[in-house]
């Protein structure tokens, strides 16, 4: 192992199963999307996960020596609203965040931050992930009824909130959402895009809207650790009793079908009360090189190389 360079695994000849056909696989660190594709390219690697980037799509398609493989995704960017912001107390008014969902045009985030590629999510819950609910109602690109919420909730005349970002992650986001916000009067300033700063500002709980992604199991919604009191992981700063006592519910079931209901309640609820702002799912995608026997890709990055091999 070479730290940010490679790892080098060999097969253990007397492994007590079924050896696997390949003798050596090395894992390659290649920080640059562009180049990680070029590399599959030139048959420098043989099989590319993790990090494609969606501008390279088009030229991987075009390749005949390249097979892509794209399937719905299981991270989840969204925004995250501190309900116990000190510094924007208009957060914490269930109006005032629901009328920022309705303020939202995801479908142009989507568009911006992934090509089209991914997906616009119904919910808090990707549609690949277990738990999923595909009639929750969620909030349509609606200025018309983000204005009365805002009113109705005292801010006819907006305010202002401050966005915390990482310039290397997710640039180009906090523009398009100080332009959609402020067609209801949201003034969106840039609190940070440094990560360091960013950092800082998320272990003192201080952030007001914070742009953040969570990578689901696919098996698991893992709604505590995203929603639970006093998680690490609750960007809405929730203590709520109906969400904690759900999820200990369901933990308790034994059928799916209890489980299943108990999600789609629990799911509509999570809409309801507007804590995050769901941007877009992004695709999970890998490319392998033809010739390259064994590949599956797998849900939540889960890949299982043990009797992948390639052409000699």
């Amino acid at each position: 192992y070479v730290a940010d360079d490679f790892c080098l695994v060999t097969r253990r000849e007397d492994y007590w199963g079924e050896i696997p056909p390949t003798k050596q696989i090395e894992f390659r660190k290649i920080p640059e999307a562009a180049a990680r594709a070029i590399a599959l390219q030139t048959g420098e690697v043989d099989i590319l996960v993790n990090g494609i980037g969606t501008i390279d799509i088009p030229n991987l398609e075009a390749d005949s020596n390249i097979v892509l493989v794209k399937q719905p995704g299981v991270t989840l960017t969204y925004v995250g609203l501190n309900t116990l912001s000190e510094t924007c107390p208009a957060l914490a008014d269930v109006r005032v965040r629901q009328a920022i969902n309705y303020a939202t045009n995801r479908e142009e985030v989507m568009i911006a931050k992934t090509d089209g590629y991914g997906t616009v999510p119904n919910g808090n819950i990707p549609e690949t992930v277990w738990g999923y609910y595909a009639d929750v109602k969620d909030y349509t690109y609606d200025l018309d009824k983000a204005k009365a919420l805002l009113a109705e909730a005292g801010y006819a005349d907006g305010f202002t909130l401050a966005f915390t970002s990482n310039a290397a992650s997710w640039s180009g986001v906090f523009e398009i959402l100080k332009q959609q916000w402020a067609k209801v009067g949201i003034n969106l300033t840039l609190e940070t895009e440094d990560a360091t700063v960013r950092k800082e500002i998320i272990a003192k709980k201080a952030w007001e809207a914070l742009i953040i992604n969570w990578a689901f199991s696919g098996i698991n919604t893992d709604l505590t650790s995203l929603f639970g009191t006093g998680s690490s992981s609750n960007r809405p700063r929730w203590s709520d009793e109906y969400i904690d006592s759900t999820l200990a519910n369901i933990r308790t079931m034994n059928s799916k079908d209890e489980q299943l209901a108990a999600y789609a309640e629990l799911s509509q609820y999570l809409v309801d009360q507007a804590g995050i702002v769901p941007l877009y799912v992004a695709p999970y995608l890998a490319a392998y090189r033809k010739g390259v026997d064994g590949f599956v890709l797998e849900v939540a990055h889960n890949n299982t190389f043990t009797y992948i091999k390639a052409a000699e």
